[in-house]
């Protein structure tokens, strides 16, 4: 991570971040339902996730993933209101639960959804790095790194058979699939509605900032010393 050059460099844009912070995963279908088991970024930044703020549990039922959720979610609230239907409406993506499918169809149908998901994805993509090269961490089955969407039509991502484990979850442990979608190269319905989406958070004033760097792996590293 710090050996690839410019791989956590800040963005372009405006950002609540000096540097880019990075993690291993993250779940396509619950904002901010992102890997807290290990990330790493700059100390000033990571202070912004320390977050003790009772509302999250007090306020909403946020469901699984809250500890995660009310830690990544918090420094962007006061960079744009778009996440407030997310806490309000749409919190409940059925993990867990016998309708879980079910529920991921109803919710990709709604296009207040499509825009709540639509700013998650360019906060990932602008202040965040994902990436976890498969056995590159073991703490969890889910956190092996093989769990990647295809490029395609945007509904196979969200395909019952996609899902991991008991809970349903949607994971994505690197950036192809993230940039594809939010560059407009997925197909399908699905990725037109998306793609308006998107228009609408952009219009809003979020600012989207892809990264110019990939990360290389051990084995790259050991050939560039060498």
């Amino acid at each position: 991570l710090l050996e690839t050059h410019g791989y956590l460099a800040s963005p372009t844009t405006s950002s609540v971040f000096r540097s880019r912070i990075w993690l291993p995963w993250f779940e396509l279908t619950k904002p901010f339902y992102v890997a807290d088991e290990c990330f790493f970024g700059r100390a000033r930044d990571l202070r912004l996730l320390c977050n003790f703020d009772e509302s999250y549990s007090l306020l909403w039922d946020i469901g699984c993933g809250v500890t995660h959720i009310r830690r990544f979610i918090h420094p962007f609230r006061s960079q744009t209101d778009l996440f407030e239907p997310f806490l309000e409406r749409f919190t409940d993506a059925g993990h867990f639960q016998t309708g879980r499918h079910e529920r991921v169809a109803h919710l990709l149908h709604d296009d207040g959804f499509l825009t709540v998901l639509a700013a998650y994805y360019i906060v990932l993509a602008t202040n965040f790095r994902v990436g976890s090269p498969d056995g590159a961490i073991t703490f969890r089955d889910w956190s092996s790194g093989v769990q990647q969407p295809a490029l395609g039509s945007m509904a196979e991502a969200f395909e019952p058979q996609r899902a991991f484990g008991g809970g349903g979850h949607f994971f994505a442990h690197g950036e192809p699939w993230l940039h594809a979608v939010l560059s407009g190269e997925l197909t399908g319905p699905l990725a037109q509605r998306f793609a308006e989406a998107c228009d609408r958070v952009l219009r809003s004033g979020l600012t989207l900032d892809f990264p110019r760097s990939t990360l290389q792996t051990p084995v790259e590293l050991e050939s560039r010393v060498a």
